[in-house]
């Protein structure tokens, strides 16, 4: 049986204008985003700041709207919803945010936090709306005498155990987690990790996790999208990406771990030449070929397609093929120094 699809992203743009500059002059923030997502998947997004992660997910969750392109959840376009369809949309995607703490309504006490979703929506009488309250906090691990305090009386990581219950107060679809876990210590992120691990097992609920932290992507998502300069540029299962990627973009990426620098043997030579690029003043061609090792002419004529590689496998770039070879080098050189 092929796999359903709760989101499908076609072509998605988004574009701003620039401030005090003509109005032919945008900077985009996402160019030509191709993406799908089955049922029940955890999908991680990551790259670094200013790729695009996180206006990703203000279109999905409609705090954005597309300047192109269409967006599709449960096979309805979400640029194209009725006055009602859109008001039950949040039941469908809800969103983890990454400061806990501003999150949360500072003079609203827990219970009342995770109760509001409900009452919005006319979910349940008082007393079935506090019975699901007490569930909530059970569900991520919390004492329901926690309902009775506010948020500057919680610990970081049960402030954001409180922002993952709300989010779930609804049921929905899809969870999008932007950075859930970089505000916090390195022992609550583990801590945080486990219980949406758990919570996944438990609900079956699909998740859009996005983090610039590939550690925990690689520990946590089923399957891996890699951006750059708001496209995506790679996309595979978790461990086929990480075990030997076909992008040079997410080559380089990996080697800029230091765990992953260690496995290979030593400290790997291979390092991006300049900046990321002016997303006012794009590249033509590839947009990453002026930082990339393996750069032909080429590159910087024709831009190229994310097309399959095998193994359901996906990468935008001419000489996807030649990738794995390159960090094939690298590690020897590595091992050699």
């Amino acid at each position: 049986m092929a796999a359903e699809h709760v989101v499908v992203i076609e072509d998605l743009v988004k574009e701003y204008p620039v401030r005090g500059a003509d109005d032919t002059v945008q900077l985009v923030a996402l160019d030509a985003v191709n993406l799908s997502v089955e049922r029940g998947e955890i999908l991680g997004i990551m790259g670094e700041s200013g790729c695009g992660k996180s206006t990703l997910a203000k279109v999905l969750l409609r705090l954005e709207p597309p300047t192109s392109g269409r967006v599709e959840v449960d096979s309805e376009d979400i640029a194209r919803l009725t006055k009602s369809q859109a008001r039950e949309y949040p039941r469908k995607v809800q969103m983890v945010f990454q400061d806990p703490y501003a999150a949360l309504a500072p003079r609203m006490r827990v219970g009342a936090a995770l109760e509001e979703p409900l009452a919005i929506h006319q979910i349940g009488d008082k007393p079935q709306r506090r019975q699901r309250v007490e569930e909530l906090l059970a569900l991520v691990g919390l004492d329901k005498s926690l309902a009775g305090r506010y948020p500057h009386q919680l610990s970081g990581g049960q402030r954001q155990r409180v922002n993952i219950a709300r989010a779930l107060a609804l049921d929905p679809e899809v969870l999008v987690l932007d950075e859930p876990v970089s505000a916090l210590d390195v022992s609550v992120q583990a801590q945080v990790l486990n219980l949406l691990r758990e919570v996944h097992q438990r609900l079956g609920v699909t998740y859009l996790f996005i983090s610039h932290d590939l550690r925990v992507v690689r520990y946590l998502c089923e399957r891996v999208g890699v951006m750059y300069l708001g496209s995506i540029v790679e996309d595979g299962p978790s461990e086929a990406v990480f075990a030997s990627p076909m992008h040079p973009y997410t080559l380089a990426l990996l080697h800029s771990i230091p765990d992953h620098q260690a496995a290979e043997g030593g400290t790997v030579s291979f390092r991006l030449k300049g900046e990321v690029p002016n997303p006012i003043d794009r590249p033509t061609g590839c947009a990453f070929h002026p930082r990339c090792p393996m750069a032909q002419a080429i590159c910087t004529l024709q831009r190229p397609p994310l097309r399959p590689v095998g193994g359901k496998r996906f990468s935008a770039c001419h000489f996807a093929e030649d990738v794995p070879e390159l960090g094939r080098q690298l590690a020897q050189e590595a091992t050699v120094s």
